[in-house]
């Protein structure tokens, strides 16, 4: 868990919209994975229920 979020930092993108479309966020792979692992189409990462909730 420590190298994936060290990763993540010195990638300096901690958010799903890079503007680099040829590279996906690790939060898009994310979601793209879950919603696999769940068995539905999309899945969207929020940082709160409070938002997730909106």
């Amino acid at each position: 868990e420590k190298k994936a979020v060290l990763e993540v930092l010195q990638e300096k993108a901690l958010f799903r919209y890079l503007n680099v479309p040829e590279r996906k966020s690790r939060v898009q792979e994310f979601e793209e994975r879950f919603a696999a692992h769940i068995g539905t189409h999309y899945a969207l990462a929020v940082n709160s229920g409070t938002s997730a909730l909106i």
